[in-house]
């Protein structure tokens, strides 16, 4: 999942998604505008979390300055396995 339009974290995303195929995994990308709301991220991660398909969530950091990494749906994520990541 990526939050904006950081050219580091799109190159990151990129690389993550092209060896997930390599190794013979599926990988959903997720791209929200800059200007996403807090409610559309924890409303795409609720969406996330309770599809039966996904088993894990990637979320690239730095989240724009007006999200919040820490609201309430991060900790929501306990059956999946969840990683946010820096570049």
């Amino acid at each position: 999942m990526l939050i904006g339009e950081d050219p580091a974290s799109a190159v990151y995303v990129r690389n993550k998604v092209k060896r997930a195929e390599q190794s013979g995994l599926r990988s959903i990308e997720h791209y929200l505008p800059a200007d996403a709301t807090q409610k559309e991220l924890d409303g795409l991660i609720d969406d996330l979390n309770n599809d039966h398909l996904v088993h894990g969530v990637l979320v690239q950091l730095p989240l724009p300055t007006h999200l919040s990494g820490k609201s309430s749906n991060r900790g929501n994520i306990a059956s999946k396995r969840r990683r946010w990541f820096s570049p």
